[in-house]
């Protein structure tokens, strides 16, 4: 999962507003009980990775499921959708004009770009390991697991530094 995640990702956490934050539990599928790599946010939400209509992302709610696909032609028509938080216009295209215009951010601002890749390293580093995951949005970290942990940053070579 790496450009195509950010892709879907990106959308998914603009459309249910967490853009600004990161799931709590990354969950993987087992075969079993957990049939999609499963993203669970401190409000309730889950994002779940894989199967569906080709496989990239996909909404559950009481009523209905909203696949995303990007360029899919074999996939039903999602049912329409209004999304509070957006003012775009035109899809991707059509936002990044509106915002030279307005001089608003577009909805796929760079500094919620972090954030998303985050998402997709997560839900690579669940399913490499078949382990779920407990991870603090806040501090972007992993809670209570040292092996899981190694997989999020990796030594440094002598002079150079990050800081």
């Amino acid at each position: 999962m790496t450009d195509w995640g950010c892709h879907g990702f990106g959308g998914a956490l603009f459309a249910c507003n967490l853009h600004e934050t990161g799931p709590v539990k990354i969950t993987p599928p087992d075969g079993k009980d957990v049939q999609q790599l499963t993203y669970e946010f401190a409000n309730g939400i889950k994002i779940y990775h894989g199967g569906g209509w080709g496989g990239l992302l996909s909404f559950r709610g009481t009523e209905n499921e909203i696949p995303f696909k990007n360029n899919s032609k074999n996939r039903p028509n999602p049912p329409s959708v209004h999304i509070p938080n957006y003012k775009g216009q035109g899809g991707l295209s059509g936002d990044f004009i509106h915002c030279v215009r307005s001089r608003e951010k577009p909805f796929r601002d760079i500094e919620r770009a972090p954030r998303t890749a985050t998402h997709c390293h997560l839900g690579n580093i669940a399913y490499w390991l078949k382990k779920e995951i407990i991870w603090d949005p806040e501090k972007e970290e992993v809670i209570g697991d040292p092996e899981v942990s190694r997989w999020i940053d990796r030594p440094k070579r002598e002079p150079f530094t990050i800081g």
